[in-house]
């Protein structure tokens, strides 16, 4: 038996026998995806959770949020997003949010909530009182956010005040002769 060693397929050990290579590929793809497993976002997935969740509710996660989702209600914030849980989901998928306005902005979420949200902390605000808002005295009483105005007319912009120290080059044509 010869060796040949692989370097297009990083699973395979270099130097293996040919034969051996053979048996492991033909193995690799006789495998079929478990089609049971709970990892997998399938058709009946979505149908279980519309009978979940309801037509309404359904159609209108379908619209904002691309997918059907079961879960259970852990609380609402103060601008009145609804934050969700439901660890039968797909991980990391298991926390999401229905928005009160459906203009998407990172700013609308508080930031004891957006912690939970990102898997930094295990307990939502509702069950943690360090994370819960709690208003300054410098903060308005009404709950509004301060939009993100990137790409917007309203962005920062900075300007100079000062004289710059590199001057641009300006062309000059001299006459002809």
């Amino acid at each position: 038996m010869t060796t040949r060693p692989r370097i297009d397929q990083p699973n395979q050990a270099i130097g293996l026998p040919v034969a051996e290579q053979e048996q492991h590929r033909r193995r690799e793809r006789s495998k079929k995806p478990n089609s049971t497993s709970p990892t997998m976002s399938t058709i009946t997935r979505t149908i279980r959770n519309l009978w979940r969740v309801g037509i309404k509710d359904a159609f209108h996660q379908m619209n904002y949020i691309g997918d059907t989702k079961a879960g259970v209600l852990v609380g609402t914030d103060r601008f009145g997003n609804k934050y969700f849980e439901n660890n039968e989901e797909l991980p990391l998928r298991t926390r999401w949010i229905d928005y009160k306005v459906h203009d998407f902005d990172a700013a609308q979420i508080e930031p004891g909530w957006h912690a939970w949200m990102s898997y930094t902390v295990d307990k939502p605000p509702t069950q943690d009182s360090l994370l819960a808002y709690q208003r300054r005295v410098w903060e308005d009483t009404d709950a509004k956010t301060i939009p993100n105005y990137t790409q917007t007319r309203g962005a920062y912009k900075p300007y100079n005040t000062v004289k710059s120290k590199i001057t641009m080059w300006e062309p000059t044509a001299v006459e002809r002769k």
